[in-house]
């Protein structure tokens, strides 16, 4: 039963997180040298501000030191997901360290289809950010030169100039 005190919103924000917990969350995945388990934030206060403020992001937590790995975020008032690919996981984290993603791509994958499916089954609408294509080499370098346009012109209006002076005569 629904604390007295939280808003639907954010009774609804809690009770999807516990089931996330008891499901997904119940598998950690296999890491380089750690275990990360796979968690869903709920909300802290009584409300979330009749659904503006219900985004729960979906992380994967080592279990030794370091930073969660923020795979996706939920919002349950507009039943929407966006999960993150393991293609998408492994560009930005390459784009903000100079390591690998600490997390096995085929493992992550198999979590990302799993949680793909949770969420549909409980009603929610799921995005995928996937990488961006990778920029490929440098559009070649001009010389730095332009077409002499200002020639063009006043070459022409020497001509039409020339003409008339003729044809007048």
């Amino acid at each position: 039963m629904p604390e007295a005190s939280r808003t639907l919103f954010a009774q609804e924000a809690v009770d999807m997180a516990d089931l996330f917990r008891m499901t997904i969350g119940a598998e950690p995945i296999q890491g380089e040298g750690d275990i990360f388990d796979v968690a869903m934030t709920a909300p802290e206060g009584v409300s979330t501000g009749g659904g503006v403020q219900a985004a729960q992001h979906l992380t994967l937590k080592p279990r030794k030191a370091g930073a969660a790995i923020v795979v996706g975020v939920a919002n349950k008032a507009t039943l929407t997901a966006e999960l993150r690919t393991p293609a998408y996981l492994a560009q930005q984290w390459r784009r903000r360290t100079t390591a690998s993603l600490p997390v096995d791509p085929v493992l992550y994958k198999a979590l990302f289809d799993r949680m793909s499916a949770f969420f549909a089954s409980q009603g929610f609408i799921v995005n995928t950010l996937d990488a961006a294509p990778e920029a490929g080499p440098p559009p070649p370098k001009t010389s730095g030169r332009r077409f002499p346009w200002g020639m063009v012109l006043v070459g022409l209006v020497t001509l039409a100039m020339a003409y008339a002076i003729w044809r007048g005569h």
